[in-house]
């Protein structure tokens, strides 16, 4: 039995959540939700994971004196990496944060981070009349995606019956504006996801930050001696991005276009079991397949969550982080 102290963060409780509810699926781990004020707590673990913290510097010094193990957890800056030494545990939930913190330790495990559910079932036949395209994430990406998701959909909503379900933080965030005809907005809570996921058909991820004045940056950083040139790509993408609203998607049971970034890469196999895209052309494409063919439909979801029980389940992530422990607790 491994013996884990979960601290308590005054940052993002919800990642908080979500790893207590993931990590609690292995019957291996001894896991308490502590809080960092409380020294008797921590000395009952042997392996403290720490979340983003506002005085984590001294946190971090102060358990290391207790010679625990130190599991930091999705830092999301170099400010918080920084806080690593290498015999420290760095526990990161994308290949994005993977290369930014690789320079602090080479103790790096990846562990997904998503709401913990039971898998929705796939249903090949929904309601075609009407095609209901699902998202969840934040408000800034829907304000990224105006020029390419957002305009894909308005031109598809002329030809086809449409909603377009925006799922985020109503509450703190406010109304996301838009000129399409076809949204429908819901505040998110925790149990959004299987309350929606057999009206929904298809899922998108949209994630790429715009970038301004594209075309003359293409021109400027364009070379014959690079091998480049103004047509070449340009995707800009947070250190923080993850796959874990597409994860969430194929665990409602839907086939998921995402925009073209490291983590959604690693989770789409383009064409085989989803698509991935970059601009209007793209998410149009994409989206239009998808509303033409419920099978196609069917067959990318289902692929996609044999694929999840595969790769990203709770127990297969919990199985590989229990091995790297236990490698830990014996040098110890």
């Amino acid at each position: 039995m491994i013996s884990l102290g979960l601290l308590t963060s005054d940052i993002n409780q919800i990642v908080t959540k979500y790893y207590y509810d993931l990590l609690k699926q292995n019957k291996n781990f001894s896991l308490e939700i502590i809080s960092p004020e409380v020294i008797e707590s921590i000395k009952n673990h042997n392996v403290i994971i720490i979340p983003p913290y506002k005085n984590e510097y001294d946190l971090i010094e102060k358990i290391r004196s207790m010679n625990k193990i130190i599991c930091l957890l999705d830092p999301r800056n170099n400010a918080q990496a920084s806080r690593l030494k290498q015999e420290d545990i760095c526990i990161i939930d994308s290949v994005e944060q993977y290369d930014m913190v690789s320079k602090y330790t080479e103790n790096l495990f990846i562990y997904h981070e998503f709401p913990y559910f039971e898998n929705a079932n796939i249903k090949k036949d929904r309601n075609s009349e009407v095609i209901n395209i699902f998202y969840h994430g934040n408000k800034v990406h829907l304000n990224s995606s105006r020029e390419t998701l957002l305009k894909a959909i308005y031109s598809l909503e002329k030809e086809y019956k449409l909603n377009f379900h925006l799922c985020y933080n109503i509450e703190k965030l406010g109304f996301f504006k838009t000129n399409l005809s076809s949204t429908i907005h819901h505040q998110w809570h925790k149990d959004i996801y299987l309350e929606l996921a057999n009206e929904m058909d298809i899922g998108v991820s949209p994630s790429l930050i715009p970038i301004k004045i594209p075309k003359i940056i293409k021109k400027f950083s364009s070379s014959t001696k690079d091998n480049s040139n103004i047509e070449d790509y340009i995707h800009r993408f947070k250190i923080p991005s993850n796959p874990g609203r597409i994860i969430s998607m194929i665990m409602m049971g839907l086939p998921v276009i995402a925009d073209m970034y490291p983590s959604a890469c690693q989770v789409i196999n383009h064409t085989e079991d989803g698509f991935l895209v970059s601009n209007k052309n793209g998410w149009y494409n994409a989206l239009k397949k998808y509303i033409k063919s419920s099978d196609l439909r069917f067959d990318h979801a289902k692929k996609l969550q044999e694929k999840y029980n595969l790769r990203f389940s709770p127990k297969v992530q919990n199985d590989k982080l229990e091995k790297t422990l236990k490698m830990f607790l014996k040098k110890r």
